[in-house]
C-alpha cells in the first residue's frame, strides 16, 4: 500500500471516528422522587411505569435534541447522585430542572432559563390557623424550617431566611410528614411541582395543609446544567442554548408547558 493510500485511510478513520463521537447519545439525569409536571413517570391504573416518562421539562428536552439531531436518554437518579453524576462528567453529562446558585455555577455550565416556579412556604392548618403573619421573609427565622436534601434554597436565604434548614429527607411527601407530626413548622418548596404531585396521585396534602408564597420572592428560574469535565461540554452549551432560543423565539416552549401548567413556563 502506498503512503497516500496510508495516509487516506488514516485520515478517513480519524474523521469517522470525530464523527461518532460528536453524535454520541447525550445521558440526562433527574429527581427519581419526580418533579411534577416537569418531569415525572407515566402513570398506569394509577401506578408510576417507571419505563415511561413525561411532563414538561421531558417534552421539551425531546425537541430540543430533536431539532439538534442528537440522541439522548434520561435516567432518574437520586438527587445528590444525578449532581456527582454530572460533576464527574463520565456517563451523565447533564441534569434538568435545577436552580440557580453560586456553588452550582462553579461546578457546571447553567443553559439558559427553561422555566420560573414560585417560592413557596408549607404549614399545618392546626399549628397556625390564622396563617403565618409574615411581614417579611425574615420574620421565619423564628420557626423550625425544613426541606429537601440536595435542594437549592439560595431565593430564601437571599431575602434573610436562616440557612439553618433541616434537609434530612429526600423527598417532599416524607417533608410533610414532618410537618404532621410537629418536627417542622415550614416547609420551604417552590409551589408548583407541590401541586403537580398532587395532580399525579403522588401524595395527598389532607386538609390540615396550607400555603403562602414567600414574601419578597420573586419566583425561582430553572435550568439544565452540563458538565465542565464533557469532553464536548462547549458543544453541547452552544447547541441546547440554539435549540432553547429558538423553541422560546417561536413559542414552542411556552405551547409545551401550557399542556401542563396554565401559566406556560412562567418567564
Amino acid at each position: 500500500m502506498s503512503m497516500f493510500r496510508v495516509f487516506l485511510v488514516t485520515l478517513l478513520l480519524s474523521i469517522s471516528t470525530s464523527s461518532i463521537a460528536e453524535i454520541k447519545e447525550v445521558k440526562v439525569c433527574d429527581d427519581n422522587a419526580e418533579w411534577p409536571p416537569y418531569m415525572y413517570y407515566v402513570r398506569e391504573d394509577g401506578k408510576p411505569n417507571k419505563s415511561k416518562l413525561t411532563g414538561a421539562t421531558n417534552d421539551l428536552l425531546d425537541r430540543i435534541f430533536e431539532i439538534s439531531n442528537i440522541d439522548y436518554s434520561t435516567k432518574m437518579l437520586p438527587w445528590k447522585r444525578c449532581l456527582n453524576e454530572v460533576l464527574e462528567g463520565h456517563t451523565f453529562e447533564v441534569f434538568a430542572d435545577g436552580s440557580s446558585n453560586e456553588e452550582r455555577l462553579k461546578k457546571y455550565h447553567r443553559s439558559n432559563t427553561i422555566y420560573k416556579t414560585t417560592e413557596g412556604l408549607f404549614f399545618s392548618k392546626k399549628r397556625f390557623p390564622d396563617g403565618l403573619n409574615l411581614s417579611s421573609a425574615k420574620d421565619l427565622n423564628k420557626y423550625k424550617l425544613c426541606g429537601i436534601s440536595g435542594y437549592n434554597y439560595a431565593n430564601y436565604y437571599a431575602l434573610g431566611v436562616k440557612e439553618d434548614v433541616d434537609t434530612g429527607v429526600n423527598s417532599a411527601s416524607k417533608a410533610f410528614q414532618k410537618l404532621s407530626t410537629d418536627r417542622c413548622d415550614v416547609f420551604l418548596s417552590t409551589v408548583e411541582p407541590i401541586f403537580g404531585a398532587v395532580a399525579i396521585k403522588q401524595f395527598s396534602l389532607g386538609s390540615d395543609i396550607n400555603h403562602e408564597t414567600l414574601p419578597g420572592g420573586k419566583g425561582t428560574f430553572f435550568y439544565l446544567w452540563i458538565s465542565k469535565n464533557s469532553t464536548r461540554a462547549t458543544m453541547l452549551v452552544d447547541t441546547i442554548n440554539t435549540a432553547i432560543d429558538k423553541l422560546y423565539s417561536n413559542g414552542e416552549a411556552d405551547a409545551i408547558y401550557k399542556k401542563y401548567l396554565p401559566g406556560g413556563t412562567a418567564l
